[in-house]
């Protein structure tokens, strides 16, 4: 399959594909919202059987004590997604320094990242739920 047929990659399961977009948007949206940032990024790797996706600011960043006591369901919704499917997420922050999301998501037993295309996939999701002209940057 081939990432430009429109269908899924051999890797994700539709649940899984949208799962990655949403947790990628809500940090994103994390981003727009909270960190005063110029610049964001969002990395795509395979490594080790796992797809790791990253998006990291240069904002103001926060103390992550106490994250699971903020109001609000971003970072909640972000953890509640990840365990849905079996993936680990963490947010590394500290004031003055910006923050990152970091999702570790198991890769589908069998899978060969050459062939898939999930990345690009993943990659092609996001752009288009961003738009153009964004200050955000895509790396793999």
């Amino acid at each position: 399959m081939s990432p430009a047929s429109g269908s899924c990659p051999p890797a994700f399961s539709p649940l899984h594909l949208l799962t990655l977009v949403r947790i990628v948007q809500e940090a994103l949206t994390n981003v727009a919202r909270h960190a005063d940032a110029t610049t964001a990024a969002v990395r795509l790797k395979t490594e080790d059987q796992c797809l790791k996706v990253t998006v990291a600011d240069d904002g103001c960043g926060f103390d992550t004590d106490g994250l699971d006591n903020v109001p609000g369901l971003g970072v909640a919704g972000m953890r509640e997604r990840a365990t849905l499917i079996g993936a680990d997420l963490a947010v590394l922050s500290l004031p003055g320094k910006g923050t990152r999301v970091e999702l570790t998501v198991p890769l589908m037993d069998g899978w060969d990242h050459a062939e898939a295309g999930a990345e690009n996939k993943i990659e092609n999701r996001i752009e288009n739920r961003i738009g153009s002209g964004n200050p955000i940057h895509l790396f793999k």
